[in-house]
């Protein structure tokens, strides 16, 4: 490709909507706006034999993407927690096949990678057909840097990302920890979000009524995988000593994990289960309605690279309480854009909400400002410029 024609060939490998979490929307979204913009973007995705079988919803889902599958035994869940190396080796494999029958039919300018757990041996075959990789840095490289990474495969993880052309990150202190590694090849290109899909709003009367909400309760949100480095127990915790302050506080917790039965027990437990509401799963195009739910948002997580609900909830105008962990320092201005808490103080926790349900004009500032932020940098078009940009120096290189 030369600086004269700004049009990529984009080969993507990683997973796509509605496939998994908060990565894989956000690289569907980037995918969707590097292709509206002119670039043509093939993607390979892992299907199991079972969907391979069965029509392409995930395709029919993404309509500007070209999608092609390879199958694996499963789909990982966890890219905390990988699966076995004889997992990898598989995957590897029908990767690399799949990825060079793609690209014997078609060259590619970039091959982008759209998250770590992807770049097994990836870098080494871009070299080797003499494309240049990119790898989106979301989240393992944090798991790594937390130490809740196997520390072997850890650095061999590291060791392959340090052969790729560039390593994108989605937030700063995601990049300053790589660079504190040695990492040379690392630029910031914050999540963006759907900012004409989450906007200011009033609540669906029918949605409330459906989860008896009432209309004098003053909704706390959250919404996760309820896994234990997001800290649900402490909205629990919490909810026990806030409510003694303010009775009208009431609970709502979206999606499903392995501490939600802890939640529930603790409810139980704490005389709390009616204060609580247990939304379970929902679909992705449904959570604007539930955002528009809440009076105020809240992430007690451990470590997030940068979470989406951050941005869901800022860009719907809502007051969002987060923990005070570096991830949320980058898009919390504290008093100004949301607030924040000491991580695991449920004490301070407890006083932050009943501060913020007693005082409507605060949350309502809070959430002016919020959406104000995320119309100047997390715009979806703005991300996908960025990457557009980035990507034709790359290939350029």
């Amino acid at each position: 490709m030369s600086l004269a024609d700004p049009q990529l060939r984009v080969l993507y490998v990683g997973t796509l909507a509605p496939q998994g979490a908060g990565a894989t929307l956000c690289c569907s979204e980037l995918l969707a706006g590097l292709s509206s913009i002119g670039h043509g973007v093939r993607a390979l995705r892992p299907a199991t034999q079972e969907e391979a079988n069965q029509p392409d919803l995930v395709a029919r889902a993404n309509p500007s993407i070209q999608v092609e599958r390879y199958t694996v035994p499963f789909l990982e869940q966890d890219p905390y927690h990988p699966a076995s190396e004889e997992f990898r080796e598989i995957q590897r494999e029908r990767i690399i096949e799949a990825l060079q029958e793609m690209i014997d039919r078609e060259p590619a300018d970039v091959l982008l990678i759209g998250r770590e757990s992807f770049v097994w041996h990836l870098p080494e075959f871009a070299r080797n057909c003499s494309v240049p990789c990119v790898v989106m840095a979301h989240g393992v490289v944090l798991a790594i840097l937390e130490g809740i990474f196997p520390p072997k495969l850890g650095q061999e993880l590291l060791a392959q990302c340090r052969r790729a052309n560039l390593v994108v990150a989605c937030a700063e202190h995601m990049a300053c920890g790589l660079q504190n590694l040695g990492f040379e090849n690392t630029r910031v290109i914050p999540n963006g979000i759907d900012s004409t899909r989450f906007v200011p709003g009033t609540r669906n009367g029918r949605l409330a009524d459906k989860l008896d909400i009432g209309i004098g309760d003053t909704v706390v949100l959250h919404a996760s995988h309820l896994h234990d480095w997001k800290r649900p127990l402490d909205l629990v915790y919490s909810a026990r000593k806030a409510l003694q302050h303010n009775q009208t506080l009431l609970y709502l917790i979206v999606g499903d994990g392995p501490e939600k039965q802890s939640m529930e027990s603790a409810c139980h437990r704490l005389n709390v289960r009616d204060r609580f509401r247990f939304a379970g799963w929902i679909e992705y195009s449904a959570m604007p309605d539930y955002m528009l739910l809440a009076d105020i948002v809240v992430m007690p997580s451990d470590f997030e690279g940068m979470a989406r609900v951050y941005l869901e909830a800022q860009a719907c105008g809502r007051a969002l309480l987060a923990s005070d962990i570096p991830a949320a320092s980058e898009v919390v201005e504290d008093g100004l854009t949301g607030m924040l808490f000491r991580r695991g103080d449920v004490n301070e926790l407890a006083k932050k909400t009943a501060i913020l349900a007693s005082d409507p004009i605060q949350r309502q500032t809070l959430g002016e400002n919020a959406r104000k932020q995320i119309e100047e940098r997390h715009t979806l078009s703005q991300i996908a410029a960025e990457y557009s940009q980035t990507l034709s120096c790359v290939a350029c290189s």
